[in-house]
């Protein structure tokens, strides 16, 4: 009976210990720091093909000093518990994740989803460090983004007026959920595993998402129109330990940033061919068909997109936070 218990508490140990150690403390000359990471995705999806690239700007930036080990996703440890663990942490580990994993600990990442610039036009602007000041009280460090890619919303049925979504069930996420009631559609959760047959028993009539990843899981098998007007983008964020962030030494710090920064460059450039290869592949192979409404309705069905999160979001930051916010990630 215990034996069970014992090995749970063995295996949760080895996790933190794999994900947190080495520790800071006397790095000297020529030594290397190893910085163990997770991902709230599993290391197969499409998604986390970027990370190595992370992994070798880090390297590359940092002369070889510190070093990204990638352990894997939520096979290492679930998506929700990583931040926490990431937060307790007695020396310096990484999150891969996105804020609807840890959206409670810091309400002001989730306005990533409201901004409309470009990750380098974020830290132009101002808004990368808003973010940066908002995750301190959390023992966190923000140190960028490492997704990039809009949200649309699939169809199984042609809808050609914004009206015509109300009444539907879809998949939904915390990210979109609120969107989705606004429009009159029902939305519904459903694990990523369940979705092909939810899709195919009947179940749901859809479901949010980007461009990359549902041909891979199947589901365009079943859902063969996209509403060609996208909303938000990608809210993938890259979490350090803060009390084991102020440990290194500000040259070490510099080069971490200018490697996340670089990055960025490169993980945008990356998504925009990928999602260009991806929907040639999904009207030429997979006969999906994208669908637009009216001038007065897409821009309706977008700003209905914006305002439900901002909505959402205003009980939970202050007024004059969520001013600057919305300031600094506007187009200008």
């Amino acid at each position: 009976m215990w034996r069970p218990c014992w090995r749970i508490i063995g295996w949760g140990a080895l996790i933190l210990y794999l994900l947190m150690a080495p520790g800071l403390a006397g790095l000297g000359k020529g030594e290397v720091l190893h910085l163990k990471a997770v991902c709230f995705l599993p290391s197969s999806h499409p998604l986390a093909a970027v990370i190595p690239m992370y992994v070798d700007k880090v390297k590359e930036k940092t002369k070889g000093e510190i070093v990204v080990d990638f352990l894997g996703g939520p096979e290492i440890m679930p998506g929700p518990e990583q931040v926490k663990a990431l937060q307790r942490g007695k020396s310096l580990g990484m999150c891969i994740t996105v804020v609807s994993q840890y959206e409670a600990l810091v309400p002001e990442a989730a306005t990533t989803s409201l901004s409309k610039l470009l990750p380098w036009e974020e830290r132009e602007r101002g808004f990368y460090d808003l973010q940066v000041e908002s995750h301190k009280k959390a023992n966190l460090m923000y140190l960028g983004r490492w997704l990039y890619g809009p949200f649309y919303l699939w169809s199984k049925k042609p809808v050609s007026k914004l009206e015509e979504l109300r009444g539907m069930r879809m998949r939904t996420g915390a990210l979109y959920d609120r969107f989705m009631k606004q429009l009159g559609i029902v939305p519904i959760s459903i694990a990523p595993s369940d979705v092909y047959i939810a899709l195919e028993k009947g179940m749901a009539d859809g479901f949010g998402f980007t461009i990359i990843g549902p041909r891979k899981d199947g589901w365009t098998t079943k859902v063969k129109y996209l509403i060609g007007h996208s909303f938000y983008n990608q809210n993938g964020t890259i979490l350090v330990n803060r009390e084991n962030w102020d440990k290194l030494k500000p040259d070490q710090q510099q080069a971490i940033k200018e490697a996340t920064a670089s990055f960025e460059q490169a993980m945008v450039d990356y998504f925009i061919k990928e999602i260009d290869k991806e929907l040639k592949i999904l009207k030429e192979q997979e006969g999906v068909k994208v669908i637009g409404f009216s001038p007065a309705d897409a821009t309706k069905y977008v700003n209905t997109a914006y305002d439900a999160l901002a909505e959402a979001l205003a009980p939970k930051i202050p007024p004059e936070a969520m001013k600057k916010f919305r300031e600094t990630s506007e187009k200008k």
